[in-house]
Parts: C-alpha cells; sequence; structure tokens
C-alpha cells in the first residue's frame, strides 16, 4: 500500500507561466499533491532545471505537505523571476512536479516614459481623476477579466469561498493536553556570538549595535540596553515590548535582525571600523514571559492588521518551543466560539509547524475578526494573544453608508495657543503629544512639545520639502530639494531612495509604501525605492495630478487625500481643490471648496477664491482642511460631503495636523499654533 501511495502521487500546477508584479503582497504558484505526502520541497533556479532548495523560512517563502502552493512574500523581479519546481516525497521515493515559470509583469510608469511636453493648461488634464488603464493594463485587460486577482498574486482559480462554520462549543485545549491562555508582549531577549577580539568595555560598541538594530527594523527607542560580555564575545539586546497594537512585537523585530544578521553585517566605529563575525547558528531568542513548563511561546508579530479588500492578509506569527513542535492550529473568534481555520491550500495558506504564518488569499469582507493561533508539543498547547484583521473595502474606498459616530462639540475649544520659535508649513504630531514640524526650502526640522518648547532639531544638508511620520513604526520621513527621500533614524536623516523628479510632497501610508507627489503625477514607492504605482497626467483613468502640495491617508478606508495646487504651478483654468483616491490611485471625488449657504457670509475673507494649503484625516475618517485665503478650517466627511467651518483666524492658514485623540494644531502666519478641540474628550 505504502509502494502504491509513493507511485501514484499526483502534482498539478495551475499553469506552465504564473505572473506577478513587484509591490504585491505575495505570489502563488498554486499547486496540489494527491494523495498528501510525507514532505515536499520547492526548488528553483535560473536556468532551464531548477537546482537551489527554497527554504521554507517563515519569512519570505511559504509552503507544507498540506499547503503545497508556494506562497512568495515581496516578490522582487531580480531574486524571484525563475524557474520553480515542486517535488514530494512518499514511503522512501520522490516524485517531481512540471517546472513552471514565474514572470513579472513590466508596468510602463510616467517615470519610465519620454517627455511629453506636457503644458499643464487644464487641456491637459481631461475627465481629471477618472479611472484608466497603464499601457500594461491596456494590453492585459481580457486577461485580467478571466483571471481579476493575477495583478496582485498571480492566481487565477475562481473559488467559493467558505470560510469556516461556528462549532458548538470553545475550543481551548487539545487531545487534553495542558494549554496556556494568550500572552501580552512583554519584551525579549536576543543573544549572539561574535567571533572579534574586541573591547567589550566600548560603550560606542553597545551604541553601534543598537544603531543597528534601529536602522534594520525602523523602530527607533526599541533597545532597552545592549550588552557584550566575554563568552567568545556574547552579544546580549533587550529589546522593549510593543506599545500599541500597531507597533511590531519585540520576539518580531528580534526576528528581523536575526534575518538581517544572517546576511548582512554590524561595523563598528571604533579605529580600526571593525566588522563583527557572527556566528550564523549562534542566536537565541528568550522572551521574557516564556512559559517555565516548556509548552510553546507563540507570538503574532502585531496586535492588529488592516488588509484592503482582494488583498494578501499575512498574519506572521512566530513559535518558540524547548521542545519539537507537532501541530499549529489557527482559530476565527465568533462571540465565545473558537472555529478552526482548515489550511485548505485555496483560500488559507501557511499555518505549518516550519511556517506557522497565517496566509490569506483575496481577503473579503467576512476575513474580519479576531484571530488565534496554537501550537502543541509533548508538553501541551501554547496560545498567542488575540489579532485583529480588518478588511477595508478596497473596490471603492468609500466609507460605510452607516458613519463612525463622533461627539463633534458645538464650538471648537481653544486649548492653547503659542508663537513657534520657527516657521512651519509642515505638521506631524507624534503619539506622545510632540509634534514635528518644518517649512518648505529650509534646511531644518524641529520637534516641538504642546507649549511650542523646542525639544529637538534635526539639521539636513538641503532645503526640506515636506515631511511625514509611519503609522506602522512611528519615525519621521522626508522629501528634500535634491530627489532625495530620507528616514531619520537616531537623530540624523538617513537616505533611502532617490526620485527621478523633484519631490514635492510625502505621505507614508500603513501599507509601509511610501508615496511621494512630483509634478503632474503621485508615485507609490516601496521603502527601498521599487515603483509600485504611478498616476499620469496624459492618459484618462488613474487620477490626473497637476502639483499636489499634501498627502494624507485615512486610518479607517487607507483612502489618500491630496492637495492639488495645479491650476497655480501649470497655468491651467481649473481651481485648486482637494482630491480623494482609494490605493489604486482611482479617484472618488474632489472637494472644491463648496460650502453650505449657512456659511457663506460667517467670515469678512469668506468669498476668496479656495485655496487649500494642508488637509488631514481624523481618526473616524473626515477630512480637516486648511484654506489659506480664507484664514479657515474646513470638516469634510470621507465621502467628500461639507460638515462645518471648524476654524477662522486672522492670517493666512499654512498647515494643520491631527493626532490619534483628534486634537487639532493649526499653524496661521507661518509662527501663530492653535491647539484646537472639536471633538468631545475620549476621557470624557
Amino acid at each position: 500500500m505504502e509502494k502504491d501511495r509513493a507511485e501514484n502521487i499526483v502534482i498539478a500546477m495551475d499553469k506552465s507561466v504564473y505572473h506577478t508584479r513587484e509591490g504585491s503582497e505575495a505570489a502563488f504558484l498554486d499547486c496540489t499533491v494527491e494523495p498528501l505526502p510525507e514532505s515536499i520541497v520547492w526548488k528553483s533556479d535560473k536556468s532551464v532545471r531548477p537546482t537551489k532548495t527554497v527554504l521554507n523560512n517563515n519569512r519570505k517563502f511559504y509552503y507544507s505537505p498540506t499547503s503545497p502552493t508556494l506562497v512568495i512574500r515581496d516578490p522582487n523581479k531580480a531574486n524571484d523571476e525563475a524557474n520553480y519546481q515542486c517535488t514530494a516525497k512518499a514511503n522512501g521515493k520522490s516524485v517531481d512536479g512540471e517546472i513552471v515559470q514565474l514572470q513579472f509583469a513590466v508596468v510602463k510608469t510616467k517615470l519610465d516614459e519620454p517627455s511629453t511636453n506636457i503644458t499643464g493648461t487644464s487641456e491637459d488634464f481631461p475627465n481629471r481623476g477618472q479611472l484608466s488603464a497603464s499601457a500594461f493594463e491596456l494590453n492585459q485587460q481580457k486577461q485580467d477579466k478571466e483571471n481579476q486577482s493575477t495583478e496582485h498574486t498571480g492566481r487565477s482559480y475562481s473559488d467559493t469561498r467558505t470560510r469556516g462554520q461556528k462549532r458548538s462549543s470553545s475550543t481551548t485545549c487539545l487531545s487534553g493536553k495542558r494549554a496556556t491562555v494568550g500572552h501580552i508582549d512583554q519584551g525579549c531577549r536576543m543573544s549572539f556570538l561574535v567571533n572579534n577580539d574586541i573591547d567589550i568595555t566600548r560603550k560606542e560598541s553597545e551604541s553601534d549595535i543598537s544603531d543597528a538594530f534601529a536602522k534594520v527594523t525602523r523602530q527607533k527607542g526599541r533597545v532597552m540596553q545592549a550588552n557584550l560580555t566575554k563568552k567568545c564575545i556574547q552579544v546580549c539586546i533587550y529589546i522593549t515590548a510593543a506599545r500599541n497594537l500597531s507597533e511590531p512585537s519585540s520576539v518580531h523585530l528580534a526576528e528581523e535582525f536575526k534575518n538581517y544578521l544572517l546576511d548582512g553585517k554590524i561595523q563598528l566605529t571604533d579605529e580600526l571600523c571593525t566588522v563583527l563575525d557572527v556566528e550564523k547558528d549562534s542566536f537565541q531568542i528568550t522572551p521574557q514571559n516564556i512559559p517555565q513548563d516548556g509548552l510553546p511561546y507563540v507570538d503574532i508579530s502585531h496586535g492588529e492588521f488592516a488588509v484592503p479588500v482582494g488583498r494578501t492578509a499575512i498574519i506572521q506569527t512566530y513559535v518558540i518551543a524547548s521542545k519539537e513542535v507537532k501541530s499549529i492550529q489557527w482559530f476565527k473568534l465568533e462571540d465565545d466560539d473558537h472555529i478552526p481555520i482548515e489550511i485548505d491550500n485555496k483560500i488559507y495558506f501557511g499555518g505549518s509547524v516550519l511556517s506557522p504564518t497565517l496566509i490569506i488569499c483575496e481577503t473579503n469582507i467576512d476575513d474580519q475578526g479576531q484571530y488565534m493561533c496554537s501550537a502543541t508539543n509533548v508538553n501541551g498547547t501554547g496560545w498567542s494573544d488575540i489579532s485583529v484583521l480588518s478588511v477595508p473595502s478596497g473596490e471603492t474606498g468609500a466609507l460605510k453608508d452607516t458613519p463612525i459616530k463622533q461627539n463633534i462639540v458645538s464650538e471648537t475649544k481653544l486649548l492653547s495657543e503659542w508663537r513657534s520659535p520657527c516657521d512651519i508649513t509642515c505638521v506631524c504630531p507624534t503619539t506622545d503629544g510632540q509634534v514635528w514640524t518644518g517649512c518648505y526650502y529650509t534646511y531644518t526640522l524641529t520637534l516641538l512639545d504642546m507649549a511650542g518648547k523646542e525639544m529637538q532639531k534635526v539639521n539636513h544638508n538641503t532645503e526640506i520639502m515636506d515631511i511625514s511620520i509611519s503609522p506602522l513604526t512611528n519615525t519621521l520621513w522626508a522629501c528634500d530639494l535634491e530627489n532625495n527621500i530620507k528616514e531619520l533614524v537616531s537623530g540624523r536623516l538617513e537616505h533611502r531612495f532617490s526620485t527621478k523628479e523633484e519631490p514635492l510632497c510625502i505621505c507614508i501610508p500603513a501599507s509601509d509604501h511610501v508615496i511621494v507627489g512630483m509634478a503632474r503625477q503621485l508615485t507609490k514607492f516601496t521603502v527601498k525605492g521599487q515603483v509600485v504605482l504611478t498616476t499620469s497626467a496624459t492618459r484618462t483613468g488613474k487620477a490626473s495630478v497637476g502639483s499636489p502640495h499634501k498627502i494624507s491617508e485615512c486610518p479607517v478606508t487607507h483612502n489618500i487625500a491630496v492637495v492639488d495646487l495645479y491650476h497655480m504651478h501649470g497655468g491651467g483654468k481649473g481651481k485648486a481643490c482637494v482630491f480623494v483616491m482609494n490605493t489604486d490611485f482611482k479617484k472618488l471625488f474632489m472637494f472644491d471648496g463648496d460650502i453650505s449657504e449657512i456659511y457663506q457670509h460667517t467670515s469678512p475673507s469668506r468669498g476668496r477664491q479656495f485655496y487649500p494649503r494642508s488637509v488631514a484625516y481624523d481618526s473616524v475618517g473626515n477630512l480637516v482642511i486648511g484654506d489659506r485665503n480664507n484664514s479657515s478650517v474646513l470638516l469634510v466627511s470621507g465621502r467628500g460631503e461639507f460638515l462645518r467651518i471648524l476654524h477662522i483666524d486672522n492670517g493666512y492658514m499654512h498647515a494643520v495636523g491631527i493626532d490619534r485623540c483628534d486634537v487639532l494644531r493649526v499653524v496661521s502666519d507661518w509662527t501663530h499654533v492653535k491647539i484646537l478641540q472639536y471633538v468631545k474628550s475620549h476621557t470624557n
């Protein structure tokens, strides 16, 4: 019987050539193996016959006997475009599947095209913001209709999406074994050995290691302590716990740094510029609250994930155990029930001992909810903490018909006001009540507290145009006049990549991309500078842009709001406006300053041409817009409906910024700062 099992194994590939593109969440090489094999292995190579083993590393590549489809996270053309082959093994015999290709689509973007002598007149922007296709998409329209999800995942099957049926009772233990409840991140200790003969008393070496950690993980202030001890030499890094649900866990940061050190390096700032010789098999990661009774420790990288409809959700997970883990089980929480998730190789992937991460393909609204993971060994079952997955609509990008409740006060309250020690046109509130400020065409960024006191100053060697704070890492990013995109690390602006055109504004969305506004275009990059998506000013369809001035992302829908001054710098006849796009740069609506008649004569300045200079989203998805010419701050719904005037000032309005508690900061006449409250305090 076992012999027949080995000889009758059938490996079926969905197609011979799979397509994906850079910037997609994942590529899927659909594969089924029948009957269930003992093990499978994938190989890849640029040559005709693959020979290099694809490591199932729970980071870049995911597959298992129960889910043989190869999932490639963040596919990269240079490394991942190749030939692939799956091999299944049973009863000591191996069967090879068909050799298939993974090809990357070449998406022509505005950055790749020659100059088209755009004049910027209103005739150059017909049907601004309507949906269109790029040159590549036009050629692919027929195929896209047949394979609606290929652009993001490389998948082509259609599937009836059944997503788990409720069980009558909650499952909290397996096979009668002991089980732990989910834990909260309390920090962790990471250690590894280096073979260099260095001075372990040199404090600067500890700082060098901490700085390298911050640079790799893009998490400032998460290293509590870095020690070097004489044990051939042992480096110990103590990582603090995540401070909120959106921050990565300490174990995730340790794993990220470990994976970097497997290929990268740490260079000290001593006289010899020593490069640490790290022993690759010496890494140890020990959570502060790891169970002492031998149960597995299960860690989900974030407490919350947000993935637009139709995209791939990757709930990154790690298991640490002293005894071998025998099984992984994922659950979705419905009321008081733990509903087991079947890794079906169609909707759900991963969830194996080697790759415990849960991957959900082509998410829909039914996937929203709370998730937990359990791991079982001979000692019992360990559980993760709960992680929440939200799936905002990516089809229209609009808010739900029922708006989120927000207790707006009848009259905006002035909390405080002061004069800034520096000119301000950019306002980025931090999570601790402070605010990063900048002024375009200046060389300095300044961190101010609630009273306007200077807390930190960062000098740059060229003129800064705009700044933005990442909602994932809470780090500050900037674009400058020499086409550089930079990130603030340890008090210095570190270069990340360069753009071909002069950047005018910048926004770091929750997807951990970088959106840059340039003359007549917006472009979405990866954090390493690879183009993901771009608008075009010469073809209809994707939202046309003239002169983008400010960009803001909605924390609810992840739509993008853009202040466009195209008529001022492009010679057009239209009016300046704020327009909103979804994550695919499809235009949803435009707001051109049209307000209710009730407010038409509220201010002596009212009636001047609408001239927005800044825009920001609040916590429920409403837009706050600073109108320079009319010295006012407007509140507009996430669907483009004017709600009210929040504030009227005596001077020109230059900047607005909103923190997570919906406390509003407005800047008029360059230095006059007012802190306002238009929503009832969350503590009331």
